[in-house]
C-alpha cells in the first residue's frame, strides 16, 4: 500500500490542492469566499462636492417627464378620510330678511297714513267715517195720485193717495198697488185649509228666501171676516193678512222696506178697511 503525500505535491496520484473544498484542510473557509489582498481605496472627492455625487464620465439622472405632475408643496396632509365641504345655511340670508321686514314697515305706515287723512276728510266734509257704511236711503216723494176703486176677482178696495194700480197686476198674483218708493201690496188666490195655517205656510216658505224673525199679528176683521195675520221681519218687511171667503182663501200682503213700515203699514190698513166681498 502507497502513502498520501501529505505536502499538497500534484504529482501525487493527481490529489492535491485541484481536488476541490472537498479535501481541503480542516478548519479552512470555501473556496468561493471574498477575494484576498488589501482592499482597493475610495478615490477622494473634490472639495465642495457631495458624496453621493455620481463619478465623472457617469450619465446624469433621467429627468423627470414634461407632462408630470410637480411634487407636492407645503407640509404633508395627514392621511383619512376628507371631511365635507361646509354647506352654506339654508334660507334667504339676514340681510334679505332685514329688507323685506323694512319694506313691510314702510307699507303698513303708509297705508294707516292714508286712512288717517281720508277720515279727516271724510269728517271735514261732514261724510261718513267709516267708508264700508251704507248712507241712509232718502225717502222718496209719494206718487201724485188720489184714492182710486180698485176691481179684483170676487173683491173690491181702494188704494190709498201717493199708491197706484202696478203694471204687474194679474201677472203670478190677483192684485197689486206700489208706491214711488217701490213698496207693494198684492193680493193672493190661493188653496188651503184654513186662513191661520195659510199664513203660518206661507211666512215659513218665505224665510227660506228672505232670512228673519217671524212674530204674530192681532187678528182683525175684513168685511167681516176674520183674518189672523203674521209678520216676517228681514232685510225687507212683510206683513200679511189671511182670510176666507166663500170657500176661497185670499192672502193680503204687504212688502215694504224697514225704514218705510210706519207709512206702509197705514197704507195696509186703509186697503183692509175699504175692503169688500163681490
Amino acid at each position: 500500500m502507497t502513502d498520501r503525500p501529505l505536502n499538497g505535491d500534484p504529482d501525487s496520484e493527481g490529489l492535491g490542492e485541484e481536488a476541490g473544498p472537498d479535501f481541503a484542510p480542516p478548519g479552512a473557509g470555501p473556496s468561493y469566499g471574498p477575494p484576498s489582498g488589501p482592499p482597493t481605496p475610495t478615490p477622494a472627492q473634490p472639495p465642495g462636492s457631495s458624496p453621493l455625487a455620481p463619478p465623472p464620465g457617469s450619465y446624469p439622472p433621467a429627468a423627470a417627464p414634461a407632462d408630470s405632475f410637480p411634487p407636492p408643496s407645503g407640509p404633508p396632509r395627514a392621511v383619512g378620510f376628507a371631511s365635507p365641504p361646509e354647506q352654506p345655511p339654508s334660507g334667504p340670508s339676514r340681510g334679505v330678511i332685514i329688507t323685506l321686514v323694512s319694506v313691510v314697515a314702510a307699507v303698513l305706515i303708509i297705508t294707516g297714513g292714508v286712512v288717517v287723512i281720508g277720515n279727516a276728510m271724510n269728517s271735514t266734509r261732514g261724510g261718513p267715517s267709516d267708508p264700508w257704511s251704507t248712507p241712509p236711503r232718502e225717502k222718496t216723494p209719494p206718487l201724485p195720485t188720489k184714492p182710486e176703486q180698485q176691481q179684483g176677482t170676487g173683491f173690491t178696495f181702494t188704494s190709498p193717495a201717493g199708491w197706484t194700480r202696478a203694471p204687474e197686476w194679474g201677472d203670478k198674483n190677483d192684485g197689486k198697488i206700489i208706491d214711488a218708493a217701490g213698496n207693494d201690496i198684492t193680493v193672493y188666490v190661493l188653496a188651503g185649509s184654513t186662513p191661520e195655517k195659510l199664513c203660518q205656510e206661507q211666512l215659513r216658505d218665505l224665510e227660506i228666501w228672505v232670512p228673519g224673525v217671524i212674530t204674530d199679528l192681532p187678528d182683525r176683521k175684513i168685511d167681516g171676516q176674520v183674518a189672523p195675520g203674521g209678520q216676517l221681519a228681514g232685510e225687507d218687511t212683510y206683513r200679511m193678512r189671511c182670510v176666507q171667503s166663500k170657500g176661497t182663501l185670499f192672502n193680503i200682503s204687504l212688502q215694504s222696506d224697514p225704514n218705510d213700515i210706519d207709512v206702509t203699514d197705514q197704507a195696509l190698513n186703509s186697503v183692509l178697511d175699504s175692503w169688500q166681498w163681490t
